[in-house]
């Protein structure tokens, strides 16, 4: 057994589960030694495969310790481990509770049921280790945008002068969901969007029109939303190439950069790989910034692979690949549809095939006009919500603001 000391915080490293590393934390987790703890932390699961800390003993933990066990966690993500945190139902887990770090962090309330969860996860087959580098890589994403919902959260709170900030959370998230726009992009479309004439008006947009669906010429039917609309694409330019493998990717405005959201054929090998590193230095990241076309005829020998990814794409079987920028009418590249095959040359450089140009354009359109709509749609909708959540608290409180909230105990502000 073996301890490292901080200040007044203890970290014991306990018997675990193999392949487990176990921390067990006690006494105080403040601004004064938050840094000196996460570096003692590093230093210790550094090399582990997964983690579980044990901070049901610690008698404070302040928004800065909280927000250095989410640091930890988001390292750990980056390599594809886990941390679990196990509080027990005391002030540790209403601290975390009370910043919103059970969003973004796996809380237990024992021991047992942390490792029951590492144990579940392991006897699982091949379908469910992928469903849980799917969470792994939306973890670290809830990491990485959570300063920016926590901003959203304060402006909203404060704007429409609702009772908390959990309340605020609340409509967040349920906006989002009935919505169907992830909670970061809502976040992010409303610290940028023009403020409503006020936070009483009936209407965030008023005189608001909105324009019909653009024509798509390559479906059946009307796409019922984007995930439909996405799937049409994939198959409509596999179909008019030949190729037997692709996928579309949507500029994240969040994160500046492309996602994947539908794909078909590609080994999860190279998804993983794409996911944990990015596309930068790739055909479809050049046919983002160039917003036009990119050919790669021999991914054997083109410069814009780097030798990780070259490897990768080689050994899934992809010698050739050609990405086509989505473009709205005004010239914004709103995603990029990808083609892979199996053979050198089979896409060549020159003009861009008449078909595979016209169903890029349509779908480019369609998204622009789809995205513009669906989040106006849910600003309006959270405006109502708000509003309704406001006059709901004056009604309580007789008009007269009620006080503040006391903050958690041990909880401090920066």
């Amino acid at each position: 057994m073996a301890d490292a000391r901080c200040a007044v915080v203890t970290v014991i490293v306990v018997p675990g589960p193999e392949n487990v590393l176990a921390l067990r934390v006690n006494g105080e987790i403040d601004t004064a030694n938050a840094a000196e703890l996460e570096a003692e932390f590093i230093r210790l699961v550094d090399g582990s495969v997964d983690v579980v800390v044990d901070v049901h003993a610690v008698t404070m933990l302040s928004a800065a310790g909280a927000r250095m066990l989410t640091r930890v966690a988001d390292r750990l993500a980056d390599g594809g481990r886990r941390m679990l945190v196990v509080t027990g139902a005391g002030m540790p887990r209403r601290v975390l509770e009370a910043i919103h770090a059970v969003d973004v962090l796996e809380v237990f309330t024992t021991v047992d049921t942390a490792v029951a969860a590492l144990d579940h996860a392991s006897d699982r087959d091949c379908d469910e280790l992928v469903r849980l580098r799917d969470q792994v890589r939306d973890l670290r994403e809830k990491l990485r945008t959570r300063p920016l919902v926590a901003r959203a959260l304060g402006m909203l709170h404060e704007r429409y002068r609702l009772p908390d900030v959990n309340t605020a959370n609340g409509l967040l998230r349920d906006v989002s969901q009935r919505n169907n726009v992830k909670m970061r992009l809502l976040a992010h479309a409303f610290v940028g969007a023009t403020p409503p004439p006020s936070p009483d008006a009936p209407r965030w947009f008023p005189g608001r029109l909105r324009p019909p669906a653009p024509r798509l010429t390559f479906v059946t039917r009307a796409p019922a939303n984007l995930t439909v609309l996405l799937d049409e694409v994939l198959d409509a330019v596999l179909a008019c190439s030949g190729a037997e493998a692709g996928d579309v990717q949507l500029v994240d405005p969040v994160r500046g950069a492309l996602a994947i959201e539908r794909q078909r054929g590609l080994p999860t090998s190279l998804l993983t790989f794409f996911e944990e590193v990015g596309t930068t230095g790739s055909p479809c990241a050049e046919a983002w910034r160039r917003r036009s076309s990119m050919v790669v005829a021999d991914v054997a020998s083109d410069p814009v692979y780097d030798e990780d990814a070259r490897a990768v794409l080689l050994d899934a079987g992809i010698r050739a690949v050609r990405s086509t920028p989505l473009l709205a009418p005004s010239g914004e590249c709103v995603g990029v549809v990808s083609t892979h095959h199996r053979e050198v040359g089979a896409v060549s450089v020159g003009a861009e095939p008449p078909e595979l140009a016209r169903i890029a354009a349509e779908a480019g359109a369609w998204i622009a006009w789809y995205v513009r709509n669906t989040t106006l749609d849910a600003l309006e909708h959270l405006h109502d919500e708000a509003r309704r959540a406001a006059r709901g608290r004056a009604a309580v409180t007789g008009g007269v603001a009620a006080p503040r909230p006391r903050r958690p105990r041990g909880v401090t502000r920066r």
